[in-house]
């Protein structure tokens, strides 16, 4: 395998696309430090990374490792599909439990399960159950159309100040202004996490890892990215598709000046949010406006 040629694919496929490294960062929730690495063909994506690079940049995994792009639409098509079966959880077989409490192997490869025809009625196909999740997806009727854009209109919110949001590209936190107020306007933070109880925390303190800038107050908040730790705290919270966006509304411990995230709690929304409106802490954006120049000074060579 030849990492510099990978690096050329995906770097002639984010100029295509018009992205920057900063911007495609956001889409596939990894740093731009990542992306710049595969580019220059000194790193090389891991197996979320190629998930979340085929979905948004339309490379799979064949291409990535070849270095060569496909044009056999009907093989990328197959691999597309296949790549789209890691956002699910199958269940093929092990111990469930019944209602009595009682315990058996259940194997699902022994069972079949009933199609539906183009209006969403049941017909009198069956396939086996494994069969069914590869197969193509099921077409909506127009009526089916129709209540999902009511559900949707329903679930969409606006950016509500009282929440802290999860997960909204590379921010893996998004704090108002308000929420950092009604805490005393503080100057430094830590991230902490009890993964037993299913919370993480943001301590507030005269020091510490992260720090609010002034401008905070002149903007709509504070956004923290999360790299590493926004990967591990999204697997905590059982976030398995990079598209998930998700809210908490916080709970305060004055006694601990700690503000609390209860993880359980989190549901999904569909928010617009507009990261400039938010801060960076000032050693991420300062690792940010780093990246910016790298961006400006490659485009003049």
């Amino acid at each position: 395998m030849d990492q510099s040629k990978t690096g050329r694919l995906i770097a002639r496929r984010r100029k295509e696309m018009g992205l920057t490294l900063s911007q495609l960062s956001e889409m596939l929730l990894v740093s731009p430090q990542a992306i710049n690495a595969w580019e220059k063909g000194t790193r090389y994506p891991d197996a979320d990374s190629q998930a979340a690079i085929e979905k948004v940049m339309g490379l799979n995994p064949v291409e990535l490792l070849t270095g060569v792009e496909m044009y056999d639409d009907g093989l990328k098509k197959q691999i597309s599909h296949h790549m789209g079966m890691m956002d699910k959880k199958v269940f093929t077989g092990g111990i469930v439990t019944d209602e009595d409490g009682h315990e058996s192997y259940l194997d699902m490869s022994k069972f079949s399960v009933v199609t539906t025809d183009e209006n969403g009625e049941l017909s009198d196909k069956w396939i086996p159950y494994l069969e069914y999740h590869n197969a193509e997806p099921h077409v909506m009727t127009e009526h089916e159309k129709e209540v999902k854009a009511r559900e949707d209109a329903i679930h969409k919110e606006e950016y509500d100040p009282r929440k802290v949001y999860i997960n909204y590209g590379p921010a893996i936190f998004i704090i108002s202004k308000e929420t950092l107020m009604a805490v005393g306007r503080p100057r430094f933070f830590d991230i902490v996490q009890n993964k037993k109880d299913g919370w993480v925390g943001l301590r507030f303190g005269d020091s510490g890892d992260y720090d609010i800038p002034d401008e905070v107050y002149e903007k709509r908040g504070l956004a923290v990215f999360g790299y590493g730790f926004g990967v591990d705290l999204c697997k905590t919270m059982g976030i398995s598709r990079l598209t998930d966006k998700m809210w908490v509304a916080p709970g305060y411990s004055k006694e601990h000046n700690l503000l609390v995230l209860d993880l359980i709690e989190a549901k999904r929304v569909k928010v617009r949010i507009d990261l400039p409106d938010f801060v960076l802490p000032t050693w991420q954006y300062e690792e940010e406006l780093r990246i910016a120049e790298e961006e400006e000074a490659e485009a003049e060579d």
